[in-house]
């Protein structure tokens, strides 16, 4: 793990003791279960009102053969997955969508500076314009 960090950082990282309980491992479980690939807590502690319950083990009997199960089917749930479908299309619609949205966002943008820097043209044009008569009066007086 010090091999991915540099020098300087393992260095002044604090050195730091850490407690090491050794868990003595028994073969209780190997013993009570001996052909079980697999055992619940309630089980292995002896709650065994929880495993024997008839409405958990014909829940758990239909997916029984199963490699894996969602918690939707577990509980009992509709999913309506059609809204959730993402077609490799998808993207590139939503892309294509946001690409219009901001080019009429800029056309706008520039709609509207074009015709800031139209009454800046205009203002300034007409200022000139107003400058030039007045100079051209002062010299003919």
């Amino acid at each position: 793990m010090d091999s991915c960090l540099s020098k300087e950082t393992s260095s002044t990282m604090p050195k730091v003791q850490a407690s090491i309980e050794r868990v003595e491992e028994t073969d209780e479980a190997r013993k009570r279960f001996p052909n079980a690939k697999s055992i619940s807590s309630a089980q292995f502690f002896g709650d065994q009102n929880k495993v024997n319950d008839m409405g958990t083990s014909v829940s758990l009997q239909k997916f029984s053969g199963s490699n894996a199960i969602s918690s939707a089917d577990l509980f009992g749930q509709q999913c309506n997955n059609s809204s959730v479908d993402v077609t490799a299309g998808d993207p590139i619609d939503w892309l294509k969508l946001q690409a219009q949205q901001d080019f009429s966002s800029f056309k706008i943008m520039a709609g509207e500076t074009w015709k800031k820097l139209s009454s800046l043209a205009s203002t300034l044009m007409s200022n000139l314009q107003e400058e030039m008569s007045n100079l051209q009066e002062r010299i003919l007086r």
